[in-house]
């Protein structure tokens, strides 16, 4: 085993990626044990994270938007489009792509909460005035 997760009444994600375990809690409290070293946990509480690599278990700060899966909530200051895209893509687990790279690095400051993923690329459209195709399971924003 990798890490021992410990649910102890929340929501939270686990993601494990060659030997690594990748732990963000969104509500409740977890518990993250070192498997090669039972001494070695953590509580984890709303916010936090840890992170298990190598028998290492050390704290996480969470990214912003990573636990948007959870509380679909979105926050963006002052970040590049083509970050935005790639976290809307992570948090309503859908491949978004945006197409031409004279907007990549426009900046957006906006918040979206528990609005679904057309609601959220519609703002986007009119905003950059782009439109919205959806090919093969893709979604591609385009001028």
């Amino acid at each position: 085993a990798e890490a021992l997760v410990t649910v102890l009444g929340t929501k939270f994600s686990v993601e494990q990626m060659e030997g690594n375990t990748k732990v963000l809690v969104e509500e409740g409290r977890v518990k993250v044990q070192n498997p090669s070293l039972e001494s070695d946990s953590l509580i984890l509480t709303a916010g936090m994270g840890a992170y298990v690599s190598k028998g290492k278990l050390e704290l996480l700060v969470p990214e912003p938007n990573e636990m948007a899966w959870a509380n679909k909530k979105l926050v963006f200051e002052s970040m590049p489009l083509h970050k935005v895209i790639a976290n809307l893509s992570s948090a309503y687990n859908k491949p978004i792509l945006l197409k031409g790279t004279q907007l990549r690095n426009e900046k957006i400051t906006a918040q979206f909460t528990n609005q679904e993923l057309d609601e959220v690329l519609q703002v986007l459209s009119k905003l950059y005035n782009l439109d919205v195709k959806e090919t093969n399971d893709t979604i591609i924003l385009f001028r």
